[in-house]
């Protein structure tokens, strides 16, 4: 009697989790969200169905498209695994090159993965976005399993933090919470930041090979590039800003976009230029000839009193672009103001 008491007081303590074990078990034998796009998200990163063996980065379903934009976004120094999943028969409409129409249903995942000493990659998170019947972008995380081959659906309630050795240092790779995807996502007129012309089309062909894909219909227009100049610095400093500033600070009516940093009118809102923003100090943007005095550099070295830029997912710097941006600075004529 005594035995079959403590067997009963044992299930009674393991029998909640065990119904939210089945629970999820019963979740996951459906189908997966390529499947079944416009579902619920999934619990784990291996109900995406994205990853055929989620220890391979590089084994994904044959209906996800890779893309790799030559101008990114940073983030910490992080490889980057990007794929978009269309509808069956669908086309991403890119006759508007500075508004790409998505079809409902259009799922974008990005997977971030860091180095590892054995010369493989270490992967912390999936983020999906996913275009609903209502024309409106949803959002998902999934944080993965310290051994990467699998992991969970984050709650995006608040940011979470994962602890990264990577580059000879330990760091933290930010899981955003949804309210900080959709500052990102919503503060400009962009929705999605890396399909558009002047992040795919350059030297590496990429908007030709989705072109060619069947993914993106150009309607027949030549694709949008940042132009050259006379400088390679100086054209590389506006690929820069296009990709980790300008989706923020693109002259719409959005609360963040601030001023206008595309391409077009990069050079005439920065060089001798004062700030307007509240995010940023008081100063001006670029001084001709001074990087130390020139409030670009300060925002991005985290250290002019205000607001780092680019604002999130950085939590260590972009020391090359910061070189590249204070070397283009030096090298500018002086002017008189």
């Amino acid at each position: 009697m005594r035995l079959g008491n403590d067997l009963m007081n044992a299930w009674n303590c393991i029998r909640p989790l065990a119904v939210a074990m089945l629970l999820a078990s019963c979740e996951d034998a459906g189908p997966t969200l390529i499947e079944a796009p416009l579902g619920e998200f999934p619990s784990s990163v291996e109900q995406l169905g994205i990853y055929l063996d989620p220890a391979d980065l590089e084994s994904v379903d044959a209906r996800a498209v890779a893309y790799a934009p030559t101008h990114e976004l940073w983030t910490n120094g992080a490889a980057k695994h990007r794929h978009v999943v269309l509808p069956e028969g669908e086309t991403i409409d890119a006759s508007d090159p500075e508004r790409w129409t998505f079809p409902t249903g259009t799922l974008i995942f990005k997977t971030f993965a860091y180095p590892r000493e054995d010369g493989t990659q270490r992967p912390v998170e999936t983020r999906v976005m996913r275009l609903n019947d209502e024309g409106e972008w949803d959002f998902a995380s999934y944080r993965w399993d310290d051994d990467g081959r699998g992991g969970a659906r984050a709650e995006l309630r608040v940011a979470e933090m994962v602890s990264v050795e990577a580059f000879d240092e330990t760091f933290d790779h930010a899981i955003p919470s949804l309210r900080q995807c959709r500052q990102c996502h919503e503060a400009g007129q962009r929705r999605v930041l890396g399909l558009n012309d002047r992040s795919l089309a350059d030297d590496t062909n990429e908007l030709d090979r989705l072109v060619e894909s069947g993914a993106v219909d150009l309607g027949g227009r030549a694709p949008l590039v940042i132009p050259a100049h006379e400088s390679a610095d100086e054209r590389a400093v506006i690929a820069y800003a296009w990709a980790n500033c300008a989706h923020c600070h693109d002259g719409s009516v959005g609360t963040n976009a601030a001023f206008d940093l595309r391409p077009e009118v990069f050079l005439e809102n920065t060089i001798d230029r004062e700030t307007e923003s509240e995010a940023s100090a008081a100063g001006i943007r670029v001084v001709p000839g001074d990087p130390d005095m020139s409030v670009i550099v300060s925002a991005m070295l985290d250290d002019d009193g205000a607001r780092a830029m680019p604002p999130l997912g950085v939590q260590r710097r972009d020391t090359e672009s910061i070189a590249l941006i204070r070397r283009w600075i030096a090298a500018l004529p002086t002017t008189t103001r």
